[in-house]
């Protein structure tokens, strides 16, 4: 049947205003969706910007900006996509910026990031002039911990004997099985006294019994006697702990006994 709405009020409410309450949501919609678009352009333009603090030309506004980066990695504040993006600026400056004391702020905002990229980026500021950028690079390579361990020992085999020293006192820092051999081998193979100490006493902290057989023989062997006082007193303190009687390295004797090569003096030490 025929309905002339013009002539029946009722229907023509009804169809009047069901096509606004229609066009009402129809607006609400489109409307949400544009907000939508905006508020995610927003946010990344928004994130460009902030990245580009980094390389103001005030050093303040930089060093600020590193340090609220890795706060905010801390508060967990920062997303994975975006974190590969922070780890490339942090390194950058890391490696690049004039002013220390932004250099060191990027280090320490790299703690926050155990990534191949931060750790390959922090090993290299071992060798940064300034020892404060230097010694934020170290506490925050022992920061990352056992993800630092590869990045740590390319540095052992390529670096100058300074930067060894740290990436030994790094490792000696690290809470992982696998620094065992590579502390070994720098007390047999390296070239610097100051490191084949450093990791005498870095295995002495460990307590391993792995590390006695090199620790003996470096008690013995080793030309200086620095060393060989160090790694003497690194078996006399491993062989104070009692070990399991299978635990490899490990030896009966008594922890008063003196270790082989305890009774010769110091030596020059490079």
């Amino acid at each position: 049947m025929f309905i002339d709405y013009r002539r029946n009020p009722i229907f023509f409410a009804r169809a009047h205003y069901g096509e606004l309450w229609g066009a009402m949501w129809r607006s609400i919609f489109v409307a949400g969706f544009f907000w939508t678009l905006c508020w995610a352009g927003a946010a990344v333009a928004g994130a460009e910007p902030k990245r580009a603090r980094l390389r103001d030309a005030d050093p303040q506004m930089r060093l600020n900006e590193a340090g609220m980066l890795g706060q905010q990695a801390w508060e967990g504040n920062i997303s994975a996509g975006a974190g590969d993006e922070v780890v490339s600026d942090l390194s950058a400056v890391l490696s690049k910026d004039a002013d220390k004391p932004v250099r060191r702020a990027a280090a320490h905002a790299l703690a926050r990031f155990p990534t191949p990229q931060a750790s390959s980026a922090l090993a290299a500021a071992l060798e940064d002039p300034d020892p404060q950028v230097r010694l934020a690079a170290l506490t925050s390579l022992i920061a990352h911990g056992e993800r630092a361990i590869f990045t740590l020992q390319t540095v052992l085999s390529t670096a100058s004997w300074q930067t060894r020293l740290l990436a030994v006192d790094a490792l000696g820092e690290i809470d992982d099985p696998a620094v065992v051999p590579l502390l070994t081998a720098i007390l047999e193979r390296d070239g610097a006294g100051r490191v084949r100490v450093s990791a005498a006493q870095a295995l002495g902290k460990r307590l391993d019994p792995r590390a006695l057989v090199t620790l003996s023989r470096a008690a013995q062997r080793d030309p200086l006697g620095i060393v060989r006082q160090s790694a003497a007193s690194a078996v006399d303190r491993i062989r104070s702990v009692p070990a399991p009687a299978d635990a490899p390295g490990a030896s009966p004797q008594k922890s008063k006994e003196k270790s082989p090569g305890s009774s010769q003096g110091p030596g020059k030490i490079k």
